[in-house]
This record gives structure tokens, C-alpha cells and sequence, in this order.
């Protein structure tokens, strides 16, 4: 059964590390920005879009071009909450970087309850 695209959450074309995310995910886009950016790498935001894509939060929407690239956007599922996901997401990536030592190194610390 294919899923229904929700809402648009972000964009990754050739060249673009942190993705061109929506207007409405401010803080999606600060978190890859800061700590999957050329400056604090500790996590590569188009594979961990993928891996939440995988587990059935996202659906990623792949269209090539005439010169044979390809822009993959993900989406939000249909009919499920946009919040409660966004919150899944970003939980997921800051439990998988907390503990990396470029976090300490950049002057980034992850505080959790």
C-alpha cells in the first residue's frame, strides 16, 4: 500500500548537505545546520531522514532531472501528527549524537531527561 504525502519537510538536491527544509521546521533545519553542517559534523542529515523514512515516519520522493541528478524530498505521512513525528525525529537524532566527541570539541552540549 503506498502512503499519502503529508506536509513537506525537506529538500536535498546535489551540493545541499543540510537540506532546504520547510518554513515551519525551524527547528529541524537549526539542528542540521549546527550539527550536520561542514562545521560540526556529528551526524549526516540526509541518511538520518532516510532511517526515520525507513521506519515509516517520512516518505522520501525521489525525481531526477535531464542531466541526471536527483532531488529527494521527504514528506510527512498523511493523516498522522505532524508534531508527534517532528518530536520522534528530533529525539532520534539527538540520542544518536549525544555522546560524539565533536559535540564537546564544537562547544555543543545535549542535556536530557
Amino acid at each position: 500500500m503506498k502512503k499519502q504525502l503529508g506536509n513537506y519537510l525537506v529538500l536535498f538536491r546535489p551540493g545541499v548537505i543540510t537540506g532546504m527544509h520547510s518554513e515551519r521546521e525551524v527547528v529541524l533545519k537549526d539542528i542540521c545546520e549546527r550539527l550536520g553542517g561542514f562545521d560540526c559534523k556529528v551526524f549526516d542529515p540526509y541518511f538520518a531522514y532516510s532511517d526515520f523514512c525507513d521506519a515509516g515516519l517520512l516518505v522520501r520522493v525521489e525525481q531526477g532531472n535531464i542531466y541526471g541528478f536527483y532531488s529527494v524530498a521527504f514528506f510527512y505521512v498523511d493523516r498522522k501528527s505532524e508534531h508527534e513525528i517532528r518530536r520522534k525525529i528530533i529525539n532520534g537524532i539527538l540520542d544518536s549524537v549525544k555522546s560524539n566527541s565533536k559535540l564537546f570539541e564544537n562547544g555543543y552540549v545535549i542535556v536530557s531527561d
